[in-house]
């Protein structure tokens, strides 16, 4: 047991409980950063933390009801393509000798974070879907929600981001459904997309067991107390210290 990667996964899982947002914009970067974990094992070590914490949380949704399958299988049929695009794509990319992946990962969670962080800092960005609500033409709504789930599993299976950050805002704008309910198909399509794609890099064997282990002890009782302070901190300050934070490590990236 480490104690350092220990008290990094309270403090995620205390930004998680306290942001609501995933794991992979925080996660991600202080592997790269702080523990100075190669890209591709901080992303697929991050996607199978992901789906073992998102499972939890699906099962608890479904129970109560808070999951709209017909939704949840849209979203899917556009978002697992995407991810499984995204690992063939690296499994191809060693024999091409054009770029490492460590550098494309680098680069593609650069710009992924930084579109996570506007969103932070400027809400509205994501008022752009909201005509799709009363779109006349459902099929045309469809397709554009499979199209942003292609590109956002494509992210997910690259980045490890983009699972919960993208996806609540842009449901919010496009489905007239409580936010509970939103939540609720946005962790359980997570914990699907994750699984999914933190599969792939284990037969990759681009996932960190040790660094795994380590970070669950200390991201389950970070996530309780974020949580619960979640109740009285006010919502805007914690919004702009993430953003700044995203900022800084996607231009550090780029």
């Amino acid at each position: 047991m480490s104690l350092e990667i220990i008290l990094a996964g309270f403090f995620i899982g205390t930004m998680i409980g306290l942001t609501g947002m995933g794991g992979g914009s925080i996660v991600t970067p202080i592997m790269i950063f702080i523990f100075r974990v190669q890209p591709v094992f901080a992303v697929g070590t991050d996607l199978v933390l992901s789906a073992l914490t998102k499972t939890a949380g699906a099962v608890t949704h479904f129970r109560l009801g808070n999951v709209d399958m017909k939704i949840t299988r849209t979203l899917l049929s556009g978002s697992i393509p995407g991810a499984l695009l995204g690992l063939l794509f690296f499994r191809i990319l060693p024999s091409l000798h054009i770029v490492s992946a460590d550098s494309i990962i680098r680069h593609a969670l650069g710009v992924v974070l930084l579109i996570v962080s506007a969103g932070l800092f400027y809400p509205p960005i994501w008022k752009f879907a909201e005509k799709f609500k009363s779109s006349p033409d459902r099929k045309e709504s469809v397709w554009i929600i499979r199209g942003v789930s292609f590109a956002v599993g494509l992210a997910v299976s690259i980045t490890s981001v983009g699972s919960g950050s993208i996806f609540v805002p842009f449901m919010l704008a496009i489905f007239t459904l409580p936010l509970s309910r939103v939540v609720g198909i946005d962790v359980f399509h997570g914990a699907i997309l994750t699984a999914v794609a933190g599969a792939g890099h284990i037969v990759s064997g681009t996932v960190d067991l040790p660094l795994l282990a380590n970070l669950l002890v200390g991201s389950v009782p970070g996530v309780v107390l974020g949580s619960k302070l979640s109740v009285s901190f006010p919502k805007r300050a914690m919004e702009i210290i993430l953003g700044s934070m995203l900022v800084l490590s996607g231009i550090k990236l780029l």
